[in-house]
């Protein structure tokens, strides 16, 4: 027998046709037309789990796990003041432009992309 057999109970049935239903302890309903079952002598617990099967451990309390940086990162944007006109966002890339010392090209680039970015925001589009 192959474990995913495990449950099932080794039996034999019956049939006496004038008999009526009967109730089965094994199964949630009655057999019908004269059926009975006659469960066959046996050891159930026959199969070696050793490596098939993993215990359920208890999951750690939330306030035991760590956060993750990212959840600290989100956090850490959450806090950040917001404006319509994107004036916070553009002091905050000004900022990283002048500790890089970005080049003044791509400065540009980035900071007409904000500008559409917001002009299309209050334009609703």
């Amino acid at each position: 027998m192959s474990i995913d057999l495990e449950a099932h109970i080794p039996s034999v049935f019956s049939l006496v046709p004038s008999r009526e239903d009967a109730i089965d302890e094994h199964l949630s309903r009655a057999l019908p037309f004269g059926l009975r079952r006659h469960v066959i002598e046996h050891v159930p617990d026959i199969f070696n789990h050793t490596g098939r099967r993993i215990d359920v451990a208890e999951p750690q309390p939330i306030s035991d796990r760590p956060e993750s940086s990212f959840v600290n990162l989100l956090r850490q944007e959450s806090e950040l003041p917001c404006s319509e006109d994107g004036s916070v966002f553009l002091e905050e890339m000004q900022a990283v432009f002048e500790e890089l010392d970005v080049d003044p090209k791509v400065r540009d680039m980035l900071s007409g992309l904000l500008a559409e970015q917001v002009d299309s925001s209050a334009n609703g589009r």
